[in-house]
């Protein structure tokens, strides 16, 4: 597969350039999917200087997703992605990255449990974030009316190596949080 887009990272595009996607998929053998992608173009954002020209710069990434039934009940799964800034011709790339596994065990059609955990560095302040973060989720899937009706309770706790969540009402920040979701999908 291979396009062309506006912009990414955003609703409205911040420049007049188009950037390039592509990905590759495999099948290796029954139940393991591989799937390869990548973006580019010059989309960081604030390319244009102050007489609205645009400069020269290009953000990529490269991306890993895979998945493989260990059996009917058990499948596991890998996502890791590398990104590259660079603005300006003589300037230095900034990188950011991040690795996501995860598991998930099926009891019955209408019970599932899955473990998800994650790092994403962003120390360079690629990503405008600068710093690094890990986290863990642990969820379930409740399937009803034969799978076209589903409850997703979910419990989170990101770190980070700065203060980067809003703890209380008074915008006060922490390096921590514990989250506590519920998705309906009907």
């Amino acid at each position: 597969m291979a396009g062309v887009v506006n912009g990414w990272d955003g609703i409205t595009d911040n420049n007049n350039s188009k950037s390039i996607i592509a990905q590759a998929s495999f099948l290796p053998l029954d139940g393991f999917e591989i799937y390869l992608n990548w973006m580019g173009g010059n989309e960081e954002p604030n390319t244009n200087n102050s007489k609205g020209v645009e400069t020269d710069a290009f953000l990529q990434i490269f991306d890993l997703t895979s998945s493989f039934d260990i059996n009917d009940h058990l499948s596991l799964g890998l996502n890791g992605s590398f990104g590259s800034n660079r603005i300006g011709k003589d300037s230095v790339n900034t990188n950011w990255g991040g690795i996501a596994l995860y598991g998930n065990y099926e009891i019955n059609d209408f019970l599932s449990f899955g473990i998800r955990g994650e790092i994403f560095d962003d120390t360079q302040e690629a990503r405008n974030i600068k710093a690094y973060y890990e986290g863990i989720t642990i969820s379930s899937t409740i399937s009803l009316s034969e799978g076209t009706f589903l409850i997703k309770p979910e419990f989170r706790i990101d770190n980070a190596s700065k203060d980067i969540y809003y703890k209380g009402l008074n915008n006060n920040v922490t390096n921590s949080q514990s989250t506590i979701g519920l998705s309906v999908i009907g």
